[in-house]
């Protein structure tokens, strides 16, 4: 991660397109790299998806509220801006993530995380498998390894690794859940390709366990650290809690719009533009073109952007921050090849009915952080969360903050209906769930529309390809963002820091010409 300090100023001017997570990403890493950076955000405020409300001293998300650890890459970022003490982790009490039974909430069994089994009692225990749906998920020790390299589906690869009734009961509810998308065209290398390594190297998941568990107790042995007792604790408290880490996850405390203004303040040395959409780009240099009767360029220079009332400005380097079909309509003009190969990536469109009700009128409370439910219980919607008791303090003692998802691709027609029925529906489904009977104190429907990138099965090779086709032809426009490499936020900070990479690099370095014949 770089310093706090800013670079000298490389007198390069630097337009960053997309005000989400990923463009302040690059805004911030390009400041501190020396670039003169212009960011256009085309609505009326910063982050994207990213924002929270506000409502009488309650905090309530309206995506996601909190990112994870595990890949540092966010929380280094935080550190870097010398704000990680504003940054809390979910309490301990209620540590446990639901799946839907046969109208029911059951606990996810303990050491089952995405794909992988990591304990087999309570995988024997579990009221959530039949017997021999068990049976069939410890075989997946004697199920031999997939011997091609090609991408594979969510859905191919855990029917055939863990059995039919893990895949619907288990695997689609938590992994289609997260992406909400169709496990038949999830691409097992685009989302969870560590699982494909395990395969490949180890022979199986349960394999690939038991070699790391064993690589720990080595490391282990040889080492002269002793765990503290906070940090026994804290491993007996993730050896109980079911279905995600919840330790490897962070929030802030105040928010993510807090964070998203905090990002925006350090930010003094970039200009910001809100409600500027940006119509188009084009190239005012005088460039050979390629074998595709596009132009290539070595050095930017002569990049000009154009704005509402055809207001004009003219940049060395650019970076696409904006969802793919975005970047698509941008680059039509000036990469083809590129343009239509973005416009292939789909995204789904989801909903959230964000509720604060009365604990005192629910009747059969599920004491955990959050319910996924599988596509074979024929529900309405695809999981609630309570995140007043992942984040206790956001709301009243006697409330609980309840955000109920709908939509995503395997239900689009949701998207089309009114907020009351989305509402009905909701209160109804948690009606079921949880025996809620009453009246929200607050309630706000949130729909995210066509924010939900869609990784399909073919979406590595495709991006690759993508990648390679800018670097090729255009080397100072960089694309960055969820569409790509990853949808989490520590996914999306890394994108924009490495989009700044390779311009600075570009530009850095001294055999480059001018342009690319």
């Amino acid at each position: 991660m770089p310093t706090s300090e800013s670079a000298p100023c490389t007198g390069k001017r630097l337009a960053i397109i997309g005000g989400g997570i990923t463009g302040l990403s690059a805004a911030w890493h390009a400041q501190k790299t020396g670039f003169d950076v212009e960011l256009f955000e085309a609505s009326e405020k910063l982050g994207g998806i990213l924002g929270t409300i506000y409502w009488e001293g309650r905090l309530i998300e309206g995506a996601a509220d909190n990112f994870a650890t595990l890949d540092d890459e966010a929380l280094q970022w935080c550190r870097t801006m010398g704000i990680e003490d504003e940054f809390i982790s979910p309490s301990t009490d209620h540590r446990l993530a639901m799946v839907l039974h046969h109208g029911i909430p059951k606990p996810i069994p303990a050491g089952f995380s995405l794909v992988q089994p990591t304990r087999v009692w309570p995988i024997a225990t579990t009221s959530v498998l039949s017997i021999s749906g068990k049976l069939r998920l410890l075989y997946e020790y004697f199920v031999p390894p997939r011997r091609s390299d090609e991408d594979e589906s969510l859905y191919d690869f855990a029917h055939r690794r863990l059995g039919k009734e893990t895949f619907e009961r288990l695997v689609e509810p938590i992994v289609g859940g997260i992406f909400t998308a169709d496990p038949k065209r999830l691409s097992m290398q685009a989302t969870l390709p560590q699982f494909v390594r395990m395969e490949k190297e180890h022979g199986g998941l349960i394999k690939g366990f038991l070699a790391q568990r064993r690589k720990q107790r080595q490391a282990k042995s040889s080492s002269t650290t002793i765990a503290t007792d906070a940090n026994a604790r804290q491993h007996s408290i993730e050896q109980q809690a079911s279905g995600a880490r919840y330790a490897q996850f962070m929030a802030p405390r105040k928010g993510m719009t807090w964070w998203i203004n905090t990002i925006a303040q350090q930010l003094d040395q970039t200009k910001i533009h809100l409600n500027t959409k940006v119509h188009a780009l084009r190239w005012l240099g005088d460039a050979q073109p390629s074998s595709d009767n596009q132009p290539t360029h070595r050095d930017g220079a002569h990049w000009e952007l154009t704005f509402d009332g055809g207001v004009q400005k003219s940049f060395d380097a650019i970076v696409i921050a904006t969802p793919s079909i975005i970047a698509s309509q941008l680059l039509k003009t000036v990469a083809q090849a590129a343009s239509d190969k973005l416009a292939q990536l789909r995204t789904a469109s989801s909903a959230v009915v964000a509720m604060i009700i009365q604990r005192q009128d629910v009747s059969k409370m599920a004491w955990c952080f959050g319910i996924v439910i599988p596509q074979v219980e024929q529900r309405q919607v695809l999981a609630i969360s309570f995140t007043g008791l992942k984040y206790p303090g956001r709301v009243q003692d006697d409330e609980l903050l309840v955000r109920i998802f709908m939509g995503g691709s395997t239900h689009p027609e949701m998207l089309n209906w009114s907020d009351e029925k989305l509402t009905e529906v909701a209160s109804q489904e948690l009606g079921d769930m949880i025996g809620w009977k009453g009246s929200p104190r607050w309630s706000k429907v949130i729909r995210w529309v066509n924010a939900m990138p869609q990784y399909d099965v073919g979406h590595v090779s495709r991006v690759a390809e993508i990648e390679s086709s800018l670097t090729d032809a255009l080397p100072c426009i960089q694309i960055a963002g969820a569409s790509y490499s990853g949808v989490g936020i520590p996914q999306c900070v890394r994108s924009g820091r490495r989009a700044i990479e390779r311009l600075h690099a570009q530009f850095d370095s001294p055999n480059t010409p001018t342009k690319r014949v």
